[in-house]
């Protein structure tokens, strides 16, 4: 195309042609964590949290529980608030380190899934929740966060002493082929007067507040409806039987904490919906992938928590 500009002068300037779909090689790689990702900020003194969980297992010779969920919903989540968001995060892999929240969030699932592993294996698990606190203090983790997981395991443990769940797997990692998961506990539901009995998925969520979001929201999870959606695809209904549904349970970040079990049962018309919306949005990461263009969602540069990590990035031209 020959554009003429004011001086008089032509210029010629090509459109270039882009066939889609591309292939599978060409997106990010299955990793829920971004790439060689680049931690700024971070106080050198203190260890990380996920590194310092990887030392104590090594230590102890035993796998590491938790870690990264493959092409997992927080990707999508990230791509649904927005694409160039996403694009930072999970393709350049710079952003800041991870956050006391997340800190304590790693740490106290870890606790969690040695709890639950203990109790169905005590000879395999040989760290407990407690040593595990101990082993993080001795290496140099933030104190804070490892004893902000404390505190919360242990008000957890001592309000469910004679719990009805019954562990089946722990930290268990799912696909259907196309999308990934990983479980934090599928138990069995003893006979109780509060959840119908069974399999159930058990998704463990801290949280300062118990407001309706919290308590309410599940039900529309993309996180929830997804561990619904692979269940039976990763053929897991022969291994623990057929799925009842999702228990989001709940632990208070309050001084006294508060505890809560939401019920989300499986609804099959939901798992199918939620399959063909997430292959709409793996269409669209391969139309950004392709054309190299990650479009910027202005709408969600601030929320109710702050201005996004890359504001200023997007507020001025960056290198």
């Amino acid at each position: 195309m020959t554009k003429t500009p004011d001086n008089g002068t032509q210029t010629t300037q090509t459109t270039q042609t882009v066939e889609f779909p591309v292939a599978p090689s060409a997106l990010p790689p299955m990793d829920d964590k971004p790439n060689d990702l680049i931690y700024l900020g971070r106080d050198p003194s203190i260890m990380p949290m996920d590194e310092a969980l990887e030392q104590v297992f090594d230590l102890y010779g035993m796998p590491r529980m938790g870690g990264a969920s493959g092409r997992g919903w927080s990707r999508i989540a990230t791509m649904q608030r927005c694409l160039h968001l996403y694009k930072r995060r999970y393709i350049d892999g710079k952003r800041g380190g991870p956050s006391r929240a997340l800190e304590v969030g790693s740490c106290f699932h870890t606790m969690m899934a040695l709890y639950y592993w203990a109790m169905r294996e005590p000879q395999v698990c040989r760290i407990t929740p407690e040593r595990l606190r101990d082993e993080l203090l001795k290496i140099g983790c933030d104190v804070r966060a490892v004893e902000d997981s404390w505190r919360l395991f242990e008000a957890y443990s001592n309000h469910y002493p004679n719990d009805y769940l019954t562990p089946l797997a722990e930290e268990l990692y799912a696909s259907d082929g196309d999308n990934t998961c990983r479980y934090d506990l599928i138990a069995r539901v003893e006979p109780n007067p509060f959840i119908a009995p069974g399999t159930w998925v058990v998704e463990h969520k801290s949280s300062s507040r118990f407001d309706m979001a919290t308590l309410e929201g599940w039900k529309n999870d993309g996180e929830i409806i997804g561990q619904i959606m692979i269940y039976k695809p990763a053929k897991l209904t022969k291994k623990y039987g057929k799925l009842m549904g999702v228990i989001v349970n709940i632990i208070g970040k309050q001084k006294i904490p508060k505890f809560e079990r939401v019920v989300v049962p499986v609804q099959k018309w939901q798992a199918t919906a939620h399959k063909k919306d997430l292959r709409v949005w793996n269409a669209i990461e391969q139309m950004c992938v392709a054309t190299n263009t990650w479009p910027r969602s202005r709408a969600h540069c601030t929320t109710k928590y702050g201005p996004c990590e890359y504001f200023d990035d997007c507020a001025e031209k960056f290198k």
